[in-house]
């Protein structure tokens, strides 16, 4: 970079350093609330491994559209053996899973992770949809850090800071 661009590279840099380190810690903390979450409910319901149910529904919940059915199949699995024909707990699993998703979409991503990437709720929805059509699953994955990624540039880029403001909240 020429030496009068170099102050501004490295402001880039570090804004897109602090934003996808936020973007990882804050779904981190979120797969942790709800990891813990679902541990007690499966402990408190008998289920086999509930805590390592609890995990891997937690961590399922964060993959965006397919998640919450995800988050449902390794208790609904287990629980076979717990609660045999028992379609109402099957069911009441299920509500309470999907509660927890409809919870941490609603409250804690915007609280824990929409402040750190900045971007608005319109933003993102197109970029789920462009990316996971773009790449599938990876896409759907890594939509919400390439789009935070391109709003930091944008903000740099005098001659972008139009498309930056748009996509900011």
């Amino acid at each position: 970079f020429p030496p009068g661009e170099r102050t501004g590279v490295k402001e880039a840099l570090e804004d897109l350093s602090k934003t996808l380190r936020g973007y990882i810690v804050g779904n981190l903390l979120v797969a942790a609330i709800l990891s813990v979450a679902s541990w007690i409910f499966f402990w408190i319901i008998g289920l086999d491994y509930p805590f390592l149910l609890g995990v891997t529904s937690g961590v399922m919940n964060l993959v965006p559209y397919l998640g919450t059915v995800m988050a449902w199949v390794p208790p609904l699995i287990v629980g076979m053996k717990t609660f045999g024909n028992n379609w109402a707990a099957y069911l009441g699993i299920a509500a309470m899973i999907t509660f927890f998703h409809m919870i941490a979409i609603n409250v804690l991503i915007p609280k824990l992770v929409g402040k750190q990437v900045h971007l608005n709720a319109l933003a993102v929805t197109i970029s789920l949809l462009f990316w996971g059509w773009f790449w599938g699953g990876m896409g759907l994955l890594l939509a919400i850090p390439i789009t935070a990624a391109t709003k930091v540039v944008c903000d740099h880029v005098e001659e972008w800071q139009p498309v930056g403001r748009w996509l900011s909240t």
